[in-house]
């Protein structure tokens, strides 16, 4: 959304006929404010190069901390939508102390020996923590990292997790519900069949497709909500599956789930049982070899594994064309083809992946584990600046980094800093026939795959879930209603699971933008 909010910010300046400059201190021509105004809504990443035209030096480095933040991710932007939506959904009026926070920061340019949540020696080892590992420090590394920046007191450590903890219940309880990513889903098919057949008025008064309106800031401006009502009562021809999936939503007849919802582990597994194993360990705690050679596969995969191309598990790095292909394995061989065919039309697999932002990635080294090897881990704090107040001298203004395993209590932290889960959706139910078989449903065929493959995984990366499902259906029918002590009570289907009903899935309370923000 930074890009189109750099277009807005154009379009709002031309079409008002705003100077900038009337509100900027800076010398700086008004060409360069602009610039500068657009590349703190985009942000800057420690390792990009300076840019020359912002009419500022690189002293003013700590500014980019303020809007979007590549850093670390804690920026007034996201401050501000996780105190807006804590109160609106939750009524909590202060889920964190704003003004401690702000109170505590400083803007600190740390010493070149210390990067990345370690202290990193002349002759290119790393100390501290439990990272007391060889490793070669880049120079692009050291001079990121030896930036004017935001930096807080080292008191204000655990408001920053809880900071996170709350982004990621959020997401859990808000931004990711079971309904909101089934509606999510619905309305971007919709969006996607109407594309080609509807058109409004967008810049200039021409007829603008919803494709052409993402890169038109005034076309961009008129999609509201109402998008939907205009595409349900638009006469054009060409929309009838679009107006006929809007009239689904409005009945609350949403895509199915099949199945229960899956869990996928980020932790690495056994090479020889596939069971899932701790990062650092030495010996696998099910059968007891080493985990010199566990299972992962490269980010990259062009190529090998080291500092700028850590692994990642096999389950992990998957992607949901992936997993429906995993799925499809596990279909009758007779029926495979027909079921192939229907991906993305009729059914499909949705990944909700809640984690830290992305700056908040660190890389674990392999050691023991395999030359060369890094693991790839989310660390909230990882690239956040601390001090002390205390510190006198020489350690005056020095910027520490703390490693949350290793240098605050557990009862401080979050169980877990991602959870990935998996849902398999049925949008159209179908009846399939392949050659001279017994024709068969579509749900039916899928929910024995999906059944099979989460059964072969269950224990090796992925967990069945339990509890409340993120399937919005319909009330069961009346047959499969039955009495219970005189009154009328609902009985799950056998692949179907009406929302609302049942207790809540356990938490996994990770302290995790999304996908981003």
């Amino acid at each position: 959304h930074e890009e189109m909010s750099v277009l807005l910010f154009d379009d709002l300046l031309d079409s008002n006929r705003i100077e900038l400059s009337a509100y900027c201190s800076s010398a700086a021509c008004p060409a360069e404010q602009r610039r500068f105004v657009k590349a703190l809504v985009k942000g800057l990443k420690p390792a990009e190069e300076w840019p020359q035209d912002i009419g500022r030096d690189k002293s003013k480095r700590f500014l980019f901390d303020i809007v979007s933040n590549s850093r670390n991710g804690v920026d007034v932007d996201k401050l501000d939508y996780l105190l807006r939506d804590a109160m609106a959904c939750h009524g909590a009026s202060r889920p964190f102390e704003l003004s401690r926070l702000f109170e505590s920061t400083r803007v600190i340019t740390p010493h070149s020996d210390r990067i990345r949540g370690a202290r990193w020696t002349q002759d290119g080892r790393l100390e501290g923590g439990r990272r007391d590992r060889p490793a070669r420090a880049s120079a692009d590394a050291v001079q990121a990292q030896a930036q004017a920046q935001i930096c807080f007191q080292l008191k204000v450590a655990t408001d920053l997790v809880e900071i996170y903890t709350l982004r990621a219940k959020l997401h859990k309880k808000l931004y990711q519900h079971h309904t909101a990513n089934v509606a999510e889903l619905m309305i971007t098919d919709v969006l996607k069949l109407a594309n080609d057949h509807f058109s409004f008025r967008g810049s200039d008064n021409a007829a603008t497709t919803l494709a052409q309106a993402a890169l038109d800031p005034k076309a961009f401006a008129r999609l509201t909500d109402a998008i939907l009502d205009s595409i349900y009562v638009s006469l054009e021809e060409g929309l009838d599956e679009a107006q006929g999936l809007i009239e689904r939503m409005k009945k609350r007849d949403y895509y199915r789930q099949i199945g229960r919802s899956t869990q996928i582990s980020p932790l690495p597994q056994c090479y020889y049982c596939g069971e899932l194993t701790e990062i650092r360990s030495k010996f696998c705690g099910a059968c007891g070899k080493k985990c010199k050679g566990r299972l992962h596969v490269s980010e990259r995969p062009d190529e090998p594994h080291g500092p700028n191309n850590p692994a990642v598990t096999q389950l992990i790095g998957k992607r949901p064309p992936d997993f429906e292909q995993d799925i499809l394995t596990f279909v009758d061989e007779a029926w495979r083809g027909e079921v192939g065919t229907c991906s993305d039309v009729d059914w499909c697999v949705w990944l909700v992946d809640i984690k830290p932002p992305s700056c908040s990635k660190c890389s674990v080294l392999g050691g023991d584990h395999g030359d060369n090897l890094y693991w790839r881990v989310y660390d909230p704090l990882w690239n956040t600046g601390f001090y002390n107040p205390k510190e006198e001298g020489e350690q005056k203004d020095s910027v520490h980094y703390v490693d949350m395993e290793s240098q605050m209590s557990p009862v401080q932290l979050p169980r877990a800093n991602q959870e990935r889960t998996l849902y398999l959706y049925l949008k159209n139910e179908r009846t399939l026939r392949a050659g001279g078989s017994e024709a068969r449903l579509l749900s039916e065929l899928l929910f024995d795959a999906y059944e099979a493959w989460t059964k072969r995984l269950k224990g090796k990366g992925a967990t069945s879930q339990e509890g409340n499902q993120n399937t919005p259906t319909h009330t069961p029918s009346r047959a499969q209603r039955r009495p219970a002590q005189g009154k009328s009570t609902l009985r799950p289907m056998k692949m179907f699971t009406p929302v609302g009903e049942g207790e809540e899935s356990t938490e996994a309370h990770p302290s995790s933008e999304p996908g981003g923000d």
